[in-house]
């Protein structure tokens, strides 16, 4: 008896699967095609960081706390600091999707733990590190404007320089999205 690996059904005094063109294998080695497939099925542990799972949390856990580090600087005749979470309740609004999308990405570890599963989710995880680094770019351009803006007004000395907040968002990002193009796959082992 032997049996065809994809549809698994039984046949007799024939090599290959009629429906499939595929060659029959033994009991033992069917057993082994499920084995394969189950244990990619099969959910990794909560705090597992394999399948780049470490990496995607990593770089979420660094975003958050980059949030609450300081943006940049004016420095000049005019003095002042902020951090992301000050400048996204003030008027810089779209900052909050920096932690929303560091959240989201450690839900959806939380959510997806087959190998499957987080193979299923690698575009959408690609897109959402995307956010943070994008949005922060974009209140720098503006923040940087600003500035040059207000030293032409006041006639004065004004300048703004990036603060830890905003370089801690953007090695975060390249952290999320190498470690999310990964998500779900198998490292292949070292040849020598």
């Amino acid at each position: 008896m032997a049996y065809c690996p994809f549809c698994r059904d039984a046949f007799d005094d024939v090599s290959r699967c009629p429906h499939h063109d595929i060659e029959l294998v033994s009991l033992r080695e069917l057993e082994r095609f499920s084995d394969g497939s189950a244990a990619d099925e099969r959910p990794l542990s909560l705090w597992s960081p394999r399948r780049s799972r470490g990496v995607v949390a990593l770089g979420a856990v660094a975003t958050l706390i980059a949030f609450l580090c300081p943006f940049g600087s004016l420095v000049g005749d005019i003095e002042l600091t902020n951090t992301l979470f000050a400048l996204a309740r003030g008027r810089a609004v779209r900052l909050w999707v920096v932690p929303c999308a560091a959240l989201a990405l450690l839900m959806m570890l939380f959510r997806r733990r087959s190998p499957a599963a987080l193979r299923a989710a690698r575009l959408a995880a690609l897109f959402v590190s995307c956010l943070p680094s994008g949005v922060v770019f974009i209140t720098w351009l503006g923040a940087r404007e600003a500035a040059q803006s207000l030293a032409i007004k006041h006639s004065t000395r004004v300048e703004f320089q990036l603060g830890l907040g905003a370089w801690l968002v953007w090695a975060s990002g390249l952290l999320l999205l190498w470690g999310s193009s990964m998500l779900g796959m198998r490292r292949k082992p070292l040849v020598r």
